[in-house]
């Protein structure tokens, strides 16, 4: 199970980075997304100008890093699936975020 959530997260980002890639040329500060497997296991993602990709180890500290968004696998899903879940995931306190949550949502909504 968590190999096929990997592995269909890796797969995400290589469709986003090959049909999206053009839009993230706005992105003046780097997005870290930490991705919650089922179980538990984080990964590490990284949204800026050059694309979207999976980090081995979180090169910055956490107190460092301005926008950061913490979210289960499914949610993410869901919210990519349809764009109204991450409010919906926001208002309920599922999916965490620190930094400039107008600012987040905007890079997110290009993807």
């Amino acid at each position: 199970m968590i190999d096929q959530e990997i592995k269909h997260l890796e797969e995400l980002i290589e469709k986003i980075n090959n049909e999206h890639k053009h839009k993230l040329n706005n992105v003046s500060e780097p997005i870290f997304l930490t991705v919650v497997l089922s179980n538990d296991a984080k990964v590490d993602v990284e949204i800026n100008k050059h694309g979207v990709k999976i980090l081995k180890h979180l090169k910055h500290k956490e107190s460092d890093i301005k926008n950061h968004i913490t979210i289960s696998y499914k949610q993410l899903i869901k919210s990519l699936e349809n764009k109204a879940n991450i409010i919906r995931y926001l208002m309920s306190g599922k999916v965490k975020v620190k930094g400039n949550l107008k600012y987040i949502l905007d890079v997110l909504s290009e993807l």
